[in-house]
């Protein structure tokens, strides 16, 4: 069952009382919550600078480095040998902000899976070290890349 939802109508400390009943009748111990609301905070203003000179915060010379991307990929996939294998995933270079932190994933299985969040725009290169049907291995896969568009020059 479904109960209707209601948001409060303003700001401030409300509680809320709850109490549940099994299907043969029998009620649970009534139970209240406080809890707060807050006001909804105002979204900031995108307002464009208006010439080159405003591009840069106070106190930050001209030839400092650009922004890091707020565009970020995902690096996943499947290794698909068809033999079992165990080993370590580790992707290069390590970009800072990516889940995992370390860059390296711990894999295991005849088709392993494997995701890298957070990854800025580049090209990467994923190498594997374990072992594969009981032998020692060592594979690489250059060339990948996350958003390579936005990293060549307009034309």
């Amino acid at each position: 069952m479904t109960l209707p939802s209601k948001a409060p109508d303003s700001p401030g400390e409300y509680k809320l009382a709850v109490q549940v009943w099994d299907q043969s009748g029998l009620a649970s111990e009534g139970a209240a919550v406080r809890f707060d609301v807050y006001e909804r905070p105002k979204p900031p203003s995108l307002k464009q600078p208006e010439s080159a000179d405003m591009q840069q915060p106070p106190g930050t010379p001209a030839d400092a480095a650009p922004p890091k991307s707020a565009k970020r990929g995902t690096l996943s996939g499947r290794i698909n040998v068809n033999a079992p294998m165990r080993g370590k995933l580790q992707l290069s270079p390590v970009p800072p902000e990516i889940r995992p932190a370390d860059g390296v994933i711990e894999i295991g299985g005849s088709k392993p899976e494997f995701s890298f969040a957070n990854v800025p725009p580049g090209d990467y290169k994923l190498s594997f070290e374990g072992t594969v049907q009981g032998s020692t291995k060592s594979m690489s896969w250059e060339g990948l890349a996350i958003d390579k568009q936005h990293l060549l020059p307009p034309k």
